[in-house]
């Protein structure tokens, strides 16, 4: 049995065998089947992105835009209400993030295409992954916190929890405004 499963390979943590659900969720084929702000590596002009990249097609690359928030997203099924992740990732040596502090509703619903009554109120430096069922405008989010200033490969692993709606959802990754590229592994 698994107890985490490669990135992003989102797991029904209530079963006793974990599933993946979600289709390229290692990104060994780049960015097949995700949609939204990011590239493949092999599609990548960043050197530096290509640089963190294991092999040339292995890993999707998010350019983050200096004023605006960045997404990559899928859509997916699963009537489970709690899921695991793990995102192993590398931060181009010149990758910096905004200060923003807070992502709010005017931002949120249109980067995450739902109508939320509030704000994620994220710490500085910050991004997150967000479980949306859209028709009914349910979310659940994780905030992730990189080691800023390191290119080292970092996974960081958590649970998105008592998430309620509908069969089909869309796991979203949202990126702060910034400089510099994430490459998502």
């Amino acid at each position: 049995m698994k107890t985490l499963i490669p990135l992003l390979f989102l797991a029904v943590a209530l079963l006793p065998v974990h599933a993946d659900i979600l289709a390229n969720g290692d990104f060994s084929d780049g960015s097949a089947h995700w949609h939204g702000d990011g590239a493949g590596s092999s599609d990548s002009s960043s050197a530096d992105a290509l640089l963190n990249a294991p092999s040339a097609s292995a890993g999707m690359v998010i350019h983050l835009q200096p004023t605006k928030w960045t997404k990559i997203f899928q859509q997916f099924n699963s009537r489970e209400n709690t899921f695991t992740y793990s995102i192993t990732y590398k931060l181009s040596s010149d990758c910096v993030f905004s200060n923003d502090t807070m992502l709010s509703r005017p931002i949120l619903g249109p980067l995450t295409e739902t109508n939320l009554k509030g704000s994620l109120p994220l710490q500085s430096g910050s991004w997150f992954i967000m479980v949306a069922n859209i028709a009914q405008g349910l979310t659940s989010y994780s905030e992730i916190k990189p080691k800023a200033g390191s290119t080292d490969a970092q996974t960081l692993t958590g649970t998105i929890p008592n998430y309620a709606g509908l069969e089909e959802k869309t796991l979203f990754l949202g990126f702060p405004p910034g400089e510099g590229t994430i490459t998502i592994l």
